[in-house]
């Protein structure tokens, strides 16, 4: 049990340390939707959502998978100081290339990414304003990765926190000063100051010998990066084309301001999920990568992962559908409480996305390419299911095509972890999560017929789990 003990401490700190700080950056990201809200209402809230996924789509390419790439590669061998001098040399020098060429690609394609996305050309100018944020994105990975990959856990939580509150004084005056501008230069400041306080913090760790870069050393490390990249990249690109193509057909469908309360929605589910899915990215992924050739080892990390990960979203999630309208009210404007019924049936998709996300990061560090881009494959079902649903059902068309479709992909990567690889998830947590998404696709059809009965079943639900989980992780650091 001790060695149970010690590693639920260290999954629970963190998650602490991480979850902490992205929760106070998310909440400040909330105050800065909700004066984008007030200002321009729920269509501006629309064309925010479409420009950060445009970013989004761009840094993913751009990027090769750098991100995740140089985490692997620093985490197995950061005990050896001249292979990691080496590493973050070769990351340095693909990524300040690849930002550009990317910030061009969007540049010089910015009429087709604005009629794909928007359904009109009007804001090409404006999506040329995003190549600048693309670059930024890519920056900002390189150097959260190799904070990452040296377990500098603390400095990541810092950059989040600090990042998010000067980005968001930034955006709030740019779209009260320069309007539709000024919602493209709220996008663009996120990762360009997330880059910019990245290397305020990672400027105390160990310095590369600049002078080594001609000695031919690096072309080893450049084919490690690529080989494992060019998948990442490859997947990373498929899953926020994804959500720009749903996005994209919601604005084709119905308009910027339907939009605009879908992604309002997603952003609240967004917050409550990200708390656990940073400490994933932080913490276990290092831990999996360190261990990818025990198949064993990786199932004990991915459960005890799961099982924290369910256990502290669970409360936090089914609190909000309870009370979606008063949510939304509080975190935009009562013009966005129609979207209630959405908001909870994203709440429930986002239960399988905690579960994708545990198996997609086992897929990664076992470098296991064809698996994780079948299972994101099955992912993108949410496109033609929201285009075939959205004019016969409305808006909430997609918050049924999205737990289609994450219910797909869950399938999928549970498959491919288990029979491809020998990693396990046990049976307590395929049942916590089977059970999570059945109550919570009940508790939205229930508070959508009777509100208060919906209400008093949710806090009911919500307090009884987070007791629970208090005490299971109570006794399981004691060992």
């Amino acid at each position: 049990m001790t060695g149970d003990a010690s590693s639920y401490r260290r999954i629970l700190w963190a998650t602490s340390v991480i979850g902490g700080a992205t929760l106070a950056a998310l909440l400040i990201g909330l105050a800065r939707n909700k004066a984008v809200a007030l200002i321009g209402g729920p269509a501006a809230i629309g064309l925010f959502g479409l420009f950060t996924t445009i970013i989004s789509m761009g840094a993913s390419v751009a990027a090769l998978g750098l991100d995740t790439s140089a985490v692997r590669q620093l985490a197995q061998r950061r005990d050896d100081t001249a292979e990691v001098e080496r590493t973050q040399r070769a990351v340095w020098t693909m990524a300040w290339p690849l930002a550009i060429t990317g910030a061009a690609a969007v540049f010089l394609f910015r009429r087709p990414i604005a009629a794909f996305a928007a359904g009109s050309s009007v804001y090409a100018d404006t999506v040329g304003w995003l190549s600048i944020g693309v670059a930024a994105s890519v920056v900002a990975a390189a150097q959260l990765a190799i904070l990452q990959g040296h377990g500098r856990i603390g400095d990541l939580a810092r950059v989040r926190l600090w990042g998010s509150l000067v980005a968001t004084i930034a955006a709030i005056y740019a779209v009260y000063r320069f309007g539709t501008l000024g919602i493209a230069i709220a996008g663009i400041s996120i990762p360009l100051v997330t880059a910019v306080v990245g290397f305020w913090y990672g400027r105390a760790l160990p310095r590369s010998n600049w002078r080594q870069l001609a000695d031919g050393s690096l072309a080893g490390q450049w084919r490690a990066l690529a080989t494992i990249g060019i998948v990442v990249m490859s997947t990373n690109a498929l899953v926020t084309l994804n959500d720009l193509s749903v996005r994209a057909v919601v604005s084709n469908r119905l308009g910027l301001e339907p939009l605009g309360l879908f992604v309002a929605s997603s952003a609240i589910v967004w917050v409550n999920l990200s708390l656990v899915l940073n400490a994933m990215a932080a913490d276990y992924y290092p831990r999996l990568s360190s261990v990818a050739h025990d198949a064993r080892a990786m199932s004990t990390i991915l459960n005890q992962q799961l099982h924290v990960a369910l256990g502290l979203a669970a409360p936090a999630l089914i609190a909000v559908s309870a009370g979606a309208p008063v949510v939304l009210a509080i975190l935009y404007s009562p013009a966005f409480a129609e979207s209630a019924f959405v908001l909870r049936l994203l709440v429930a998709a986002g239960v399988l996305r905690l579960g994708t996300w545990a198996l997609g990061f086992a897929l990664l560090a076992r470098r296991a390419s064809g698996s994780y881009m079948l299972a994101e494959i099955a992912a993108a079902a949410a496109i033609p299911l929201a285009w075939f649903l959205l004019p016969r059902t409305g808006l909430w068309g997609v918050g049924l095509a999205l737990i289609l479709s994450a219910a797909a992909s869950f399938g999928v990567y549970l498959w491919r972890t288990n029979r491809g690889h020998g990693i396990v998830m046990d049976r307590q947590n395929l049942v916590m999560i089977a059970a999570l998404v059945a109550f919570l696709s009940a508790l939205a059809v229930i508070t959508e017929a009777h509100a208060t009965a919906g209400m008093v079943i949710g806090a009911v639900a919500a307090l009884a789990l987070g007791w629970r989980a208090f005490r299971q992780f109570g006794s399981a650091i004691r060992g």
